[in-house]
Protein backbone atom coordinates (compact mmCIF):
# COMPACT_ATOMS: atom_id res chain seq x y z
CA UNK A 1 0.00 0.00 0.00
CA UNK A 2 1.36 3.72 -0.62
CA UNK A 3 1.69 5.46 -3.62
CA UNK A 4 3.82 5.86 -6.80
CA UNK A 5 4.82 8.48 -8.99
CA UNK A 6 3.90 6.27 -12.18
CA UNK A 7 0.74 4.57 -13.00
CA UNK A 8 2.34 1.31 -13.64
CA UNK A 9 4.34 1.53 -9.87
CA UNK A 10 8.16 2.12 -12.13
CA UNK A 11 8.23 5.67 -10.46
CA UNK A 12 9.12 6.50 -7.17
CA UNK A 13 7.17 4.87 -3.98
CA UNK A 14 5.82 7.13 -0.81
CA UNK A 15 4.57 5.03 1.64
CA UNK A 16 1.18 5.82 3.68
CA UNK A 17 1.46 9.03 5.49
CA UNK A 18 4.80 9.95 4.37
CA UNK A 19 5.71 13.56 3.68
CA UNK A 20 7.81 14.63 0.62
CA UNK A 21 8.36 18.26 -1.29
CA UNK A 22 6.08 18.43 -3.92
CA UNK A 23 8.26 21.88 -5.51
CA UNK A 24 6.90 24.12 -8.32
CA UNK A 25 5.64 21.44 -10.23
CA UNK A 26 2.42 19.56 -10.55
CA UNK A 27 2.80 16.00 -8.92
CA UNK A 28 0.48 13.35 -9.98
CA UNK A 29 0.45 10.18 -7.35
CA UNK A 30 -0.99 6.63 -7.92
CA UNK A 31 -2.36 4.28 -5.26
CA UNK A 32 -0.80 0.88 -4.53
CA UNK A 33 -3.36 -1.25 -3.23
CA UNK A 34 -2.69 -4.52 -1.94
CA UNK A 35 -5.93 -6.81 -2.18
CA UNK A 36 -5.35 -10.73 -2.53
CA UNK A 37 -8.36 -11.89 -5.20
CA UNK A 38 -9.25 -15.11 -6.00
CA UNK A 39 -11.85 -14.86 -8.20
CA UNK A 40 -14.27 -11.97 -10.16
CA UNK A 41 -17.33 -12.71 -11.55
CA UNK A 42 -19.28 -10.15 -13.35
CA UNK A 43 -23.00 -9.87 -13.78
CA UNK A 44 -25.22 -7.64 -16.68
CA UNK A 45 -24.58 -4.96 -13.82
CA UNK A 46 -22.87 -5.98 -11.10
CA UNK A 47 -19.72 -7.39 -10.02
CA UNK A 48 -19.05 -10.19 -7.53
CA UNK A 49 -15.46 -10.23 -5.68
CA UNK A 50 -14.35 -13.64 -3.52
CA UNK A 51 -11.25 -12.32 -1.67
CA UNK A 52 -8.51 -15.08 -0.81
CA UNK A 53 -9.33 -14.76 2.77
CA UNK A 54 -12.65 -16.07 1.66
CA UNK A 55 -15.27 -12.93 2.25
CA UNK A 56 -17.38 -11.89 -0.50
CA UNK A 57 -17.59 -8.89 -2.19
CA UNK A 58 -20.70 -6.91 -4.36
CA UNK A 59 -20.45 -3.94 -6.29
CA UNK A 60 -23.07 -2.61 -8.80
CA UNK A 61 -26.99 -2.23 -9.48
CA UNK A 62 -29.02 -4.18 -6.50
CA UNK A 63 -32.14 -3.26 -8.02
CA UNK A 64 -33.80 -6.62 -7.99
CA UNK A 65 -31.16 -7.83 -4.98
CA UNK A 66 -28.74 -9.35 -7.46
CA UNK A 67 -25.57 -8.33 -4.78
CA UNK A 68 -27.40 -10.57 -2.40
CA UNK A 69 -27.14 -8.02 0.94
CA UNK A 70 -30.93 -8.36 1.76
CA UNK A 71 -31.94 -5.50 0.29
CA UNK A 72 -33.50 -4.10 -3.42
CA UNK A 73 -33.75 -1.04 -5.10
CA UNK A 74 -29.66 0.25 -5.00
CA UNK A 75 -26.93 0.56 -6.20
CA UNK A 76 -23.39 0.17 -4.73
CA UNK A 77 -20.73 2.59 -6.20
CA UNK A 78 -17.55 0.78 -3.83
CA UNK A 79 -17.61 -3.08 -2.93
CA UNK A 80 -19.27 -3.90 0.10
CA UNK A 81 -19.13 -7.05 2.16
CA UNK A 82 -21.36 -9.64 1.65
CA UNK A 83 -22.57 -12.11 4.65
CA UNK A 84 -23.20 -15.57 3.16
Amino acid sequence: MGWNTKADGTGTDYAPNATFPIGAANVTLYAKWSVSIASISAGLSYTMILKEDGTLWGTGDNYYGQLGDGTTGTEAHTPLQISY
